[in-house]
């Protein structure tokens, strides 16, 4: 951000970082729904059968526990996408652990998204990474595709990958 400051009588372009402009107040700070809500206002969780609920903020020790663990949302969309892709994530776990025929150390499978905007399946080897949903064989993840593929494209195309400043509570 390119500002115009002036002191002494003295007159001087200066560009500045977004964080520097937002300590000077120039800017407001980004938005994206995982801010501590001030006290006395609602944030939203989500809770044990997987349904966003709200709470106030008392500076309690159940608000530090949510926000320690990542379960603390200050917008509500946020909290409805979120609980909708660690359910699916869940689901998909579940479902390839039921339909794997090894347990894909070796040559694995796993669903991605392209840059032709399209979800596929990518045959892997050697890597193995956290949080990655791997299938035994192409045939499976073809399947798991076939199954999830509509909540996929709900929770991220449609969701998460286009949740922007604006979706504000």
């Amino acid at each position: 951000m390119k500002v115009q400051i002036t002191y002494n009588g003295k007159t001087v372009d200066v560009e500045l970082t977004t964080e520097q402009a937002q300590k000077l107040g120039l800017r407001d700070s980004k938005k994206t729904g995982w801010e501590k809500v001030e006290e006395g206002e609602i944030y939203y969780y989500i809770n044990s059968i997987g349904e966003i609920s709200p709470l106030t903020e008392e500076g309690k020790l159940c608000d530090k526990n949510q926000i320690r663990c990542g379960n603390y949302f200050s917008n509500s969309a946020l909290a409805e996408l979120m609980a909708k892709a660690v359910g699916l994530y869940l689901r998909m776990c579940r479902w390839a652990d039921e339909h794997n025929t090894d347990d894909c150390t070796g040559d694995k499978y796993e669903i991605g998204y392209t840059n032709g905007g399209l979800w596929d399946t990518f045959h892997l080897s050697v890597n193995h990474f956290p949080f990655v949903i791997y299938f035994s064989s192409e045939e499976i993840a073809k399947q798991a595709l076939e199954e999830f593929e509509p909540e996929l494209n709900e929770v991220f195309i449609n969701g998460l990958w286009h949740l922007g400043d604006d979706n504000n509570d």
